[in-house]
């Protein structure tokens, strides 16, 4: 898509990227895209789980108020 004001192409948004002013929207409707190239653009990385050393057990109520462990 080019900005009608600027000339400005490849706009993304509804603002145009080389003078900020709102874009009109295309005539035609945007096609879907295909659920397989769906997938392809997931650029989503996994996450990483380290071991974690447990954390000191905190007593209960109860516990401290029986002065026990």
């Amino acid at each position: 898509m080019t900005c009608t004001h600027c000339d400005a192409e490849t706009q993304r948004g509804r603002f145009c990227v080389g003078c900020g002013r709102r874009l009109l929207p295309p005539l035609q409707p945007m096609r879907p895209v295909p659920r397989r190239l769906q997938a392809d653009l997931d650029l989503t990385q996994p996450v990483l789980r380290l071991d974690r050393v447990p954390q000191p057990r905190v007593p209960h109520v109860s516990e401290v108020a029986a002065g026990g462990r």
